[in-house]
């Protein structure tokens, strides 16, 4: 592919506030520019300096700022990343491939965003004042650093103009060594994973034996041709499509790469599978099992790539698919049928996965999701049975008119069910039931406590059940959202010091991907903590 020119950077939305920053920077071009006229600066083939006002507020020097925020598993440490400013004109400038939307840097398999985005060091800091900087690969770009679980290492990515690598750094001494021999593609998969156990980082290697990159056909393979589809199409207007067939294979072999798990101690790489298009990573805590998304063609010329099917699915330490989790097809647009009247929007299609919110434990004990009996069959006489090793669905009585007047929904059995190695049908347990759908749920570090949310129209209910007594819902609030001024906030989670916003309200297991974050609990294990920003119906008066 022909690389596109750097002019061509500024109109790739937040790549427009990086590029105007970068000419800022650049020293005026003539004295003229500060005060000729329009016509005159327009004529100008030079970058052209502002006034000093617009100049001095778009410099500043902001990637100074630092919170206590990023801390290790103690919170004696606290991660900062050393930056240096806005990136140069020579790595926008870098030729990259635009394939429908994804933007890669082919000189050093990786995505376009991480060769303009990194940091120039790591620095740790303490509370009491103490600064420990990091030793970084000279001249290599910063990111992706993340906390080992035990908090006695911190992983990055280090960014050479020809290739990504992870490093490990000491916390002790600040000391990091190269831990990937083959370097990295971060393509699609744009970062890596610690497991639980802090042995293991998971990541997404350049393959062995890798075929030459496509080049760009000499002759025209054929004449470019879109198909229509019949129903109305909502397609909306993109930037970025791909054009001829010979694009297809090249996005394909950017994107094929092979799983590994890399022993940290002694650098031992485990392959997971075969190469294959993979588009996410989710290990579970030991390392054994992992939720592979993948891309499965074919790509679309009316749609970006990140359009195309995707299937999720469950493995093995060797790449066995144990199950398949999800799966899409390749969105163009069509609008999907119109739903009967009185369906439910939240049920399952059908052939659709009825599992939801799926999560591994945060106990390491297999995965947790959301399921609810299917809706009862109204012509038949009783309830089909469920699914081999699924919790089996109670009978329901109908919900079909009789005697002119329409009975009542019937309550279903929504649950929270374990499942555990092997994953088969057999292995899985309720841990809770209620009558009422769960909108998200989440734990207790210990898993004792189950935290959920339901909602009905407008009101939030968010409540704990303590599973050794799961009879009893210990309501933590109430909120309608139309009454703004009285949001209690979200559950905070055991995150970075201050916390995210986990837990029912903010997240919990719904997340659709790692473990769930676990609730904070107080000191004495009685109470959970609330964040948010509580406004008043007299800002004036009273602030935020």
């Amino acid at each position: 592919m022909t690389p596109h020119p750097p002019s061509r950077c500024s109109s790739q939305g937040p790549f427009t506030a990086l590029a105007l920053a970068m000419i800022l920077a650049l020293p005026p071009a003539s004295a003229l520019a500060q005060g000729s006229n329009p016509d005159s600066i327009l004529a100008l083939e030079a970058y052209i300096r502002p006034p000093e006002a617009i100049a001095e507020a778009v410099l500043a020097p902001r990637y100074l700022n630092f919170s206590f925020s990023n801390a290790n598993a103690d919170q004696s440490w606290f991660l900062e990343a050393v930056d240096d400013g806005m990136p140069s004109i020579s790595a926008l400038s870098k030729p990259f491939h635009e394939l429908g939307g994804t933007f890669i840097d082919f000189g050093a398999n990786r995505n376009r965003t991480l060769t303009l985005r990194g940091s120039a060091g790591l620095r740790l800091r303490s509370l009491d004042g103490t600064i420990r900087d990091i030793q970084v690969p000279e001249g290599a770009r910063i990111s992706n650093a993340s906390w080992s679980p035990g908090g006695t290492q911190v992983a990055y990515f280090a960014h050479t103009p020809t290739t990504t690598h992870i490093w490990v750094a000491e916390v002790s001494n600040g000391r990091s060594r190269q831990l990937t021999r083959t370097p990295v593609l971060a393509t699609a998969v744009t970062g890596f994973d610690w497991t639980e156990d802090g042995r293991y980082i998971v990541t997404v290697l350049v393959p062995e034996a890798r075929s030459p990159m496509p080049a760009v056909p000499e002759v025209p393979e054929g004449p470019e041709v879109k198909l229509t589809e019949k129903g109305k199409n909502s397609l909306r207007t993109y930037a970025s499509l791909m054009s001829a067939p010979w694009e297809k294979d090249l996005l394909q072999w950017h994107t094929t790469g092979q799983l590994v798990l890399i022993q940290v101690d002694n650098r031992r790489v485990i392959p997971v599978g075969s190469p294959t298009m993979i588009r996410s990573v989710n290990a579970s805590h030991d390392g054994e099992y992992f939720r592979v998304t993948r891309t499965v063609p074919p790509f679309s010329y009316i749609v970006p790539a990140a359009n195309a099917g995707r299937v999720e699915e469950l493995w093995d330490r060797n790449g066995t698919v144990l199950d398949t989790l999800s799966s899409a097809e390749l969105n163009t647009g069509i609008r999907a049928a119109p739903q009967a009247p009185g369906a439910d929007a939240r049920e399952p299609e059908e052939g659709q996965d009825p599992r939801r919110s799926m999560a591994w434990a945060p106990d390491g004990n297999g995965l947790i999701y959301l399921e609810q009996e299917p809706a009862p069959d109204t012509t038949a006489t009783d309830t089909a049975a469920a699914p081999a090793g699924r919790p089996t669905a109670r009978p329901a009585a109908a919900t079909a008119q009789e005697g002119g007047q329409e009975r009542p929904r019937p309550r279903r059995m929504d649950r929270v069910v374990r499942w555990v190695p092997p994953f088969d049908s057999t292995s899985t347990e309720v841990l809770y039931e209620t009558t009422t759908r769960m909108a998200s749920a989440s734990f207790s570090e210990d898993m004792r406590i189950l935290f959920a949310t339901e909602r009905t129209g407008q009101t939030t209910h968010s409540y704990a059940v303590f599973l050794n007594d799961p009879e009893e819902k210990h309501t933590l609030y109430r909120w309608n959202s139309e009454d703004f001024y009285e949001n209690p906030g979200s559950i905070l989670s055991n995150g970075a010091l201050g916390g995210t916003g986990g837990g029912p309200g903010g997240g919990g297991f719904g997340g659709g991907g790692a473990a769930p974050e676990t609730v904070r609990l107080s000191a004495d294990g009685e109470h959970v903590f609330l964040r948010g920003t509580k406004y008043d119906e007299n800002p004036e008066e009273v602030a935020p």
